[in-house]
């Protein structure tokens, strides 16, 4: 299944902070995916010798990040203030060995950045991929509740785009994708099938595709029980 080899968390709403360890607590080995998210740099002072990471839901880091904790930025939403400083920050983050760059934060949800997607895929484009081999680039980060957000951006006919293309600029190798596939109502996975086949065939890097409706929710999408081709089936049949 097409997905973004980085998973944003699902990042709680609340902030628990730490009291620092106390100096009598032997010091654990730091780890390469323990990190930190913070709006005070005591927060990561007091964890440093554990922590390999930090972000702040924002682009600029502040000063003081304990040494060995790699910062990576988030371009927290599309408002100015958050995009006026984007190109000048996760350039500097990039040139102080950050590697890789947060998407926008908790996008479904209304008190947050609260983007559509549409308006996430355009401000992804024009802020984000343009970063593409540079850095990862990590997706959105949802809610507990934002997977049908994520599925929408996920069956988006541009994110897909946007997406395999970031892919290939980061790994310059050609792509299998072995599982595919659109959701919601028939129609508008036919309008999915019909808009990314013409362009996934016309991509000299991408080698083979196949759609996934065999199992869980996509069985029997393709072909019915009957052994006859649906109305998905046909189009993707029928699609060139």
């Amino acid at each position: 299944m097409i997905a973004s080899t980085l998973l944003s968390a699902l990042f709680l709403t609340s902030l628990v902070t730490a009291s620092p360890v106390p100096s009598t607590v032997a010091k654990r080995a730091q780890s390469a995916k323990k990190g930190i998210c913070y709006t005070d740099i005591l927060e990561a002072d007091a964890l440093g010798g554990a922590i390999s990471w930090a972000y702040n839901w924002d682009s600029a880091e502040g000063s003081g990040l304990p040494s060995g904790v790699v910062y990576f930025p988030q371009l927290w939403g599309l408002t100015s203030d958050h995009t006026t400083q984007w190109n000048a920050n996760a350039n500097a983050a990039i040139a102080g060995g950050s590697t890789a760059l947060l998407g926008f934060n908790e996008p479904d949800n209304s008190g947050q950045s609260d983007l559509s997607v549409a308006d996430a895929v355009t401000g992804w484009n024009t802020y984000i991929q343009p970063f593409a081999g540079q850095a990862t680039l990590v997706s959105p980060a949802i809610t507990n509740g934002g997977q049908a957000w994520m599925y929408d951006a996920a069956t988006n006919t541009a994110y897909f785009q946007s997406y395999l293309e970031g892919l290939y600029a980061a790994v310059n190798k050609p792509i299998w994708i072995t599982e595919f596939m659109g959701t919601g109502t028939t129609a508008e996975q036919q309008t999915f099938l019909e808009t990314v086949i013409p362009w996934m065939d016309a991509q000299d890097w991408i080698v083979h595709y196949a759609p996934f409706g065999v199992s869980g929710e996509f069985a029997n999408i393709l072909v019915g029980t009957d052994g006859v081709a649906t109305a998905l089936g046909t189009t993707y049949y029928d699609t060139v």
